[in-house]
């Protein structure tokens, strides 16, 4: 899987949605990767945008997307997974919008 995202995002860096549960705004972030190293950004065309001050480097390692996945795996499923979520990373929404993104 974290194969298939690199590919993906160094094929066709994007904007991509948070997926929030709740009816909250959803917002924009902009997707690359840059030497093997997934990174968000500023949207770039869409708005409201994340209000990043300086880009965000996600993850360099497949580690961390198996366990990010396992997470918004259980959380689509309606299992509260937010407290779990914020001691993996500080960047689980980002994560949850790329994968939904790519459509797991």
């Amino acid at each position: 899987m974290w194969d298939e995202i690199i590919r993906s995002f160094t094929e066709n860096p994007r904007d991509v949605q948070t997926q929030p549960l709740t009816k909250r705004t959803s917002l924009w972030f902009y997707v690359y990767v840059e030497n093997g190293t997934l990174y968000v950004d500023c949207a770039k065309e869409h708005s409201p945008s994340s209000n990043l001050s300086n880009r965000r480097k996600i993850s360099n390692n497949a580690k961390k997307c198996d366990i990010m996945f396992d997470i918004y795996r259980r959380r689509k499923c309606g299992e509260p997974v937010s407290q779990e979520a914020s001691h993996a990373t500080v960047d689980k929404v980002y994560w949850y919008g790329v994968f939904a993104d790519m459509g797991y």
